[in-house]
């Protein structure tokens, strides 16, 4: 009876999500991404970001089929990887080890058709959301790394994740480690600079970004500061440059961009000592990679190979991850995976990149930043890996589908336009 009645709770969250999202389909983008950083100990078994994002999908299914229908050959490419995962339970070494991982999985794709199919938002809203769901995280962990407000947990604890350090706290507000802090105010932060250089809401934009940068060093991770710090010189650089007029007078000013972007990564780098012993763990991978090139050894089955590795390094930083995403993916499921991964991420960036010059003006800026925000990330990941438990996937499934939702806004006039033009000339 009492399994019964804690199994209610998780039902309750996600019957109520849906039900707003029927009632009020606006609030289903807010909704889902200012839960993801409440990492709060409600259930034991999943995060409420994730049964937020479950219901806010199961409230908005006729918009998700209408949309993920229209375009077919996107929707085979996005869901290709997390179907590759569960397929993997046919060789893994342990099968009961994939569908944590292909769920987590599932859980980006599901952000990616919720945020695709959203025609209720609009650039401003877009932004309120981000701002609501990163600056009480960022401020928090600066405040910790201050030692303004004390880092919640057992001491000894603390200390053993590197976040309580004796001569520095690495800020983590309610994240489980700093590094999970880094890469989603990082996402958020970079797609505020898109939509701020794209010209809304540019005070608020502007606000978010410094309180991101400052969420981002609390972190003390080297890896996020380059991301958020190079990445918008980058974006900078390539908006400045985004129009043929411009091209020219721009030049010199977001090459000097470019330039202080790679000498923030290598400051990152030098700063960071090196990938240090995140090296022995990487051999280690590639040496499992080489023995099953083509499928790997099955989803989630990392912390088997990890927990009878012969090395000379504690486990304790790479028994979840082997800290790089390509590595991570090609051990598990091999060059096959790490191919569908390359679709899962490209194709709705490639569609969003190709619709750019079509899309209205007010949203090129959230288009442009969403593809910042999951680039961004991307580059960070090349050394970490960012999806450990299914809600840290939440923030990037989003942008790839705002992504591909802002740029297919069209402006009245050229909608009009191509209506027309066809009769017209007839």
């Amino acid at each position: 009876m009492t399994d019964s009645v804690a199994a209610l709770g998780p039902l309750a969250v996600v019957a109520l999500v849906a039900a707003i999202a029927v009632l009020r389909p606006s609030w289903t983008f807010p909704l889902v991404i200012v839960a993801a950083p409440l990492r709060l100990p409600v259930f034991p078994e999943v995060e409420l970001a994730t049964l937020a994002l479950v219901g806010a999908a199961a409230g908005r299914l006729p918009a998700i089929v209408a949309t993920l229908a229209k375009q077919p050959g996107l929707t085979a490419a996005t869901l290709a990887l997390p179907l590759w995962f569960l397929l993997s339970a046919v060789w893994a070494r342990q099968a009961t080890f994939v569908l944590p991982a292909a769920a987590r999985w599932l859980t980006v794709w599901l952000a990616f058709a919720l945020a695709a199919s959203d025609d209720t938002l609009s650039p401003r809203r877009v932004v309120q959301a981000a701002l609501v769901s990163m600056v009480p995280s960022a401020a928090w962990a600066f405040a910790e790394r201050l030692r303004l407000v004390a880092p919640l947990g057992d001491e000894r604890i603390l200390r053993n994740r590197a976040i309580d350090l004796v001569f520095m706290v690495r800020g983590r507000a309610l994240f489980w480690h700093p590094n999970r802090l880094a890469e989603f105010a990082e996402q958020i932060g970079l797609l505020l600079v898109g939509i701020g250089l794209g010209g809304t809401a540019r005070s608020l934009c502007g606000a978010g970004v410094l309180v991101a940068m400052l969420g981002v060093w609390a972190t003390d991770s080297k890896a996020g500061m380059a991301t958020m710090i190079g990445g918008t010189l980058v974006v900078t650089a390539w908006l400045r440059m985004s129009t043929a007029a411009r091209r020219r007078a721009a030049l010199g000013g977001a090459a000097a961009l470019v330039a202080a972007a790679l000498g923030v990564a290598y400051w990152a780098f030098v700063a960071h000592g090196g990938v240090g012993t995140r090296w022995i763990v990487y051999r280690y991978a590639w040496s499992l990679f080489v023995e099953h090139p083509v499928l790997g050894m099955g989803g989630g089955n990392w912390a088997l190979a990890i927990g009878s590795a012969p090395l000379g390094v504690s486990r304790f930083w790479f028994r979840s991850h082997a800290h790089s995403l390509p590595l991570q993916l090609a051990v598990e499921v091999g060059l096959v995976g790490v191919a569908l991964a390359g679709l899962l991420f490209v194709a709705p960036l490639w569609v969003a990149w190709r619709r750019l010059p079509s899309t209205a003006e007010a949203w090129r800026g959230v288009a442009h930043g969403a593809i910042a925000g999951v680039l961004g990330l991307l580059g960070h990941n090349l050394v970490h890996y960012f999806l450990r438990d299914a809600a840290d996937g939440i923030v990037t499934g989003l942008l790839l589908g705002l992504a591909v939702g802002a740029s297919a806004r069209r402006d009245a006039a050229t909608v009009a336009v191509r209506d027309v033009a066809v009769p017209a000339a007839g």
